[in-house]
């Protein structure tokens, strides 16, 4: 990747981890406020299908006992030093791009098994998770696309993956948000 494009890249990973540490820090001080006290009422708790609250008391709100939001907090933390890494031109060695598409694969399971379960299981959307969703999953694209695209090692295949990846970047994260605005209609909107 030429550094010129990693550049480009960078700044995808600065807005994206200043958007999710932002969203990750404000669920971190709900969740604190609700551990206090149960009964609060969280600034995101607009209404019966808009609402914070439910989502982050839910058990699929922690990995192993522990908060998804502290999760994002330092997942975002490395996006952002990362991003900034990128900006300055600095070339990342190839196990980082690997390390990175394997967490970024994660994140993705990670965020479509929150989104089954705050759409179908529990019925209510979280705010601030949903713009957690919104970065990761341009995240989760972008970087796929940089990753397989540049890597010798998996393969003429792999290169050729990545980079019809990177090539349709906006059409594969317009139709990602389509897929989750058209479920949420079908499942949430009709009640």
């Amino acid at each position: 990747m030429t550094e010129a494009r990693a550049a480009r890249g960078g700044w995808t990973f600065v807005v994206c981890g200043v958007a999710g540490l932002v969203a990750s820090f404000v669920l971190v001080v709900d969740l604190l406020r609700l551990l206090r006290d149960p009964d609060t009422v969280l600034a995101c708790d607009i209404g019966p299908f808009i609402a914070c609250g439910p989502v982050m008391t839910s058990p699929a709100s922690s990995v192993l006992g522990v908060p998804n939001a502290l999760i994002g907090v330092v997942a975002f933390t490395v996006i952002l030093t990362l991003g900034v890494l990128l900006v300055s031109r600095v070339r990342l060695p190839a196990w980082v791009w690997r390390a990175l598409a394997g967490g970024m694969v994660l994140a993705a399971v990670a965020i479509t098994g929150m989104q089954v379960q705050s759409i179908v299981v529990i019925g209510t959307l979280c705010a601030w998770c949903m713009l957690v969703w919104a970065v990761t999953i341009l995240l989760v694209v972008t970087v796929l696309g940089e990753a397989l695209g540049g890597q010798d090692a998996l393969g003429a295949s792999g290169r050729r993956v990545g980079r019809f990846i990177a090539r349709n970047r906006a059409v594969i994260v317009v139709l990602w948000y389509l897929a989750i605005a058209g479920a949420i209609v079908a499942v949430i909107a009709p009640f």
